[in-house]
């Protein structure tokens, strides 16, 4: 596989209320690292989350809730 074609595969985030939004992770090969190009948002849903990150996780804040990612 070419070192310039991303690996794509989402990311489950949950919140309190169990509703779910994907994260599309994708692996840059040329440095190894999962880059996070967008979000995939629950239907009719306008508001875009922002992104937080942290040492041992990634969580996001969207709206006033937090939406964490499941294992």
């Amino acid at each position: 596989m070419p070192e310039s074609i991303m690996l794509k595969k989402p990311h489950d985030f949950v919140n309190r209320e169990g509703e779910k939004i994907e994260l599309l992770c994708e692996m840059d090969h040329t440095n190894g690292h999962m880059v996070y190009k967008r979000v995939i948002l629950p239907e009719g849903t306008k508001i875009k989350p922002q992104f937080l990150w942290g040492n041992e996780y990634i969580f996001i804040t969207y709206k006033e809730d937090n939406w964490y990612l499941l294992h």
